[in-house]
């Protein structure tokens, strides 16, 4: 029995082990390997030669992309499957149609970051064409999911990652097109990425100057037809484009690139080859028929360049320099019937028909002595605050702020007017805004002194100015200006309108009180607040109460006194009270005058003024009181010094007035010592010559000997001793010097 439970356990495990994977979700990428799908080429699929196709599994694909996320949902491992785009050259891009599954299944793709298009596994078709391009998670599911689903783990039974790319730039289709006047055809939009928002989609710069994105119309539709605005919404992201040549290629046309977000890598550029030799007719140059309403949007100009990177755009920027305006041009016309009924898009994401020609193409040459320039103010919201103001005789606009305005928007345009003859006057009215491409609108403030302009500060682009009550640099007068003017004044040949911002006539700005760190208030008033306010009286009230002073009568005031040092001011005398208002009047050079006001009538506001006053007295004393201790530390420190090295000096004397008399007792005992001892030693050797002489010569030798002996040893004796007294006699001298300096020094 016992056995048989351990087989059963043992079966359990090996169970858990296999049915794990499937807990974690590590087996979304296995669940979904059965998931065959049919890729086919877009062009041509409609037709007996079709388009190409292919048949493959998600199984068959080894690459797996880890920490993807559906939704909310975080997948950790599947598979990445990848379609090869130039395997289908010349089809216009691909579809993906998935084979049925046993059961009801669902296929739903992520879009945006959340959930896509989500239909039954059979017949459900993705595309990657020129309106729309849906790469990333496809979710495997047994129910249907909603845009608005709270997708959980539970909800998917499998996934993998699509992805369409290309090594080389993806030749979707050969165009015929001329050099002199190009054919229009369309390129992916902004919002050509119908997929995971791991991807992002970038126009080219070959096809950029056509896409008609400006800071006024973000979506560039403004450019085109309304029946072709209609299809955009409906059908997705696609614009019409003159087919030329670009930068990357010969014969070539890059409209966009779709990259990875994470690393920024290239993964499909859609492109266009181009037939110049296919192309109709001769590239004549026609003039403009007269129903020019009935004709399409002027697309552009083209300089006498026949390559894209020369070219401009006659109603939008192609460029943000002056260098590539082009004085002579031509203008495309392209019918509006060419854009409705030949560039449809059909149910199968791809156009049959071939890229149109121009209708027309006019060539045009501008003097640029014709054309006058003109910057400006532009209305904007906050023109109900412009007032007329005369400067010397002279009515100009003037921005008028009163006390509750904090912010207001300025913005200047530049206009231009064609002054030649020889062009109609529509065609005279497409110069309107012939350099606002090329120009970084703003303002720039200014000060004139008689004939000259000096600019004060930097220049400040079109948007909003903001208003500080305790800052006035914001008045004052300016123009309208452009970036870099000095270098683009040429182009600008009227003069730019110059505007004022002032205060309203008679506004008092309410100053709040300010304390000091030593505890003063600001009771002052400034000879010169900003670049236009010039002060002209000062005043102090105090209930009914007040007194003023002009500017002209401060001298020898008893109210108020200058103070010249840093900025020159003029100030209360005395200290001030609780209720007291000070008044400021100041004036300007237009005829406006503002006051500044500074009411002190809160308890707060003198609490803090003592309380710095008293942190500072208590600083000062007891800076002092240190100032003082450490004076006398000094001095008791000193006098210790001294008295301790006093101390020692007369130690060491004592010390060596000792050694002295030590020194003079040790030199006579040596004296005596050492006459005894010689004394001996000659009469020793004497005796002993003596006896040794007569044992072997005689006493007369041995007298002889005996006494030259001795001689030798007394005369040796006597030296030395004579050396000795010499060296005792010196240093009793040194010692007898020593305690002389002593009973001196005592």
């Amino acid at each position: 029995m016992s056995t048989c439970i351990w087989d059963i356990l043992k079966i359990f495990h090996v169970l858990s082990f296999l049915l794990l994977p499937t807990i974690d979700g590590s087996d979304l990428s296995t669940s979904a390997d059965e998931v065959s799908f049919i890729v086919s080429g877009l062009y041509g699929s409609d037709t007996s030669q079709g388009g190409g196709s292919t048949t493959l599994k998600v199984g068959s694909f080894e690459q797996y992309m880890e920490s993807v996320k559906f939704s909310k949902v975080e997948l950790p491992k599947i598979r990445k499957v990848q379609i090869n785009m130039n395997q289908f050259v010349d089809k216009q891009g691909v579809s993906v149609e998935f084979k049925s599954l046993t059961g009801d299944m669902y296929l739903t793709v992520a879009k945006d970051g959340g959930i896509g298009d989500s239909e039954k596994v059979g017949g459900f078709k993705l595309f990657c064409s020129v309106h729309r391009c849906q790469p990333g998670v496809v979710v495997l599911s047994k129910t249907k999911l909603a845009p608005s689903q709270e997708v959980s783990r539970g909800d998917i039974i499998g996934a993998f990652y699509l992805e369409f790319y290309s090594n080389a730039p993806y030749i979707a289709r050969t165009i015929r097109s001329e050099k002199a006047r190009p054919y229009i055809y369309v390129c992916p939009g902004q919002d050509w990425n119908y997929g995971s928002n791991d991807f992002s989609y970038e126009i080219h710069s070959d096809a950029e100057y056509w896409q008609g994105k400006s800071k006024d119309d973000s979506s560039g539709r403004k450019n085109y037809p309304q029946p072709w605005e209609d299809m955009t919404r409906e059908y997705g992201s696609a614009y019409p484009v003159p087919v030329i040549e670009g930068k990357e290629g010969e014969n070539l046309m890059i409209c966009g690139t779709l990259r990875r977000k994470i690393n920024g890598e290239i993964v499909l550029k859609w492109a266009y080859k181009i037939d110049y030799n296919g192309s109709e007719g001769g590239g004549q140059i026609s003039s403009v028929p007269m129903n020019v309403k009935d004709l399409g949007t002027q697309i552009g100009y083209l300089p006498g360049s026949e390559r894209k990177d020369d070219l401009g755009k006659f109603f939008d920027e192609p460029t943000r320099t002056l260098s590539n305006i082009f004085y002579k041009y031509r203008v495309l016309f392209y019918r509006k019937r060419d854009l409705e009924d030949n560039l449809t898009m059909t149910t199968s994401y791809y156009y049959k028909n071939e890229a149109r020609k121009p209708r027309c193409v006019n060539e045009y040459t501008v003097n640029p002595k014709d054309i006058t320039t003109k910057l400006a103010l532009n209305p904007t919201e906050s023109f109900n605050k412009l007032k007329k103001h005369k400067v010397n005789g002279e009515e100009i606009n003037m921005f008028e702020i009163d006390k509750d305005d904090h912010k207001f928007h300025i913005y200047c345009k530049v206009e231009s007017k064609y002054n030649g003859g020889g062009l109609a006057d529509n065609v005279k009215s497409m110069f309107k805004n012939f350099y606002k491409p090329h120009f970084n609108m703003g303002i720039q403030k200014i000060e004139v002194q008689g004939n000259e302009t000096k600019n004060i500060g930097n220049f400040i682009p079109n948007g909003f100015l903001y208003t500080n009550k305790s800052s006035f640099d914001i008045y004052g007068m300016y123009r309208c200006d452009v970036e870099n003017y000095d270098k683009n004044k040429e182009f600008i040949n009227e003069k730019p309108e110059q505007f004022l911002i002032l205060p309203k006539n008679g506004l008092i700005v309410e100053l709040d009180v300010d304390v000091s760190k030593n505890g003063l208030f600001n009771k002052q008033c400034y000879f010169e607040l900003g670049s236009v306010g010039k002060l002209q009286s000062i005043t102090m009230e105090h209930g009914q109460k007040q007194v003023s002073a002009s500017v002209d009568k401060l001298q020898g005031n008893e109210y108020f006194e200058v103070i010249s040092s840093g900025k020159k001011h003029v100030q209360l005398k005395g200290d001030l009270q609780k209720g007291d208002v000070l008044k400021c009047l100041y004036h300007t050079d237009y005829n406006i005058v503002f006051y500044t006001q500074v009411s002190f009538e809160h308890n707060d506001d003198f609490a803090n003024s003592e309380a710095a006053k008293d942190k500072i007295k208590r600083n000062v004393i007891l800076f002092v009181t240190i100032a003082v201790v450490s004076f006398l530390l000094i001095i008791i420190l000193t006098v210790v010094a001294f008295i301790v090295i006093r101390k020692k000096r007369r130690k060491r004397l004592e010390s060596m007035s000792e050694y002295s008399g030590s020194a003079s007792k040790v030199s006579g005992s040596s004296k005596g010592s050492y006459s005894r001892s010689v004394s001996k030693s000659g009469t020793k050797s004497g005796t002993r010559n003596n006896t040794k002489s007569r044992s072997k010569s005689g006493s007369k030798v041995g007298s002889r000997s005996g006494s030259r002996s001795g001689s030798r040893s007394g005369s040796r004796s006597g030296t030395t001793s004579g050396t000795t007294r010499s060296k005792s006699s010196t240093f009793n001298t040194r010692s007898s010097n020593l305690v002389h300096l002593t009973a001196i020094n005592n």
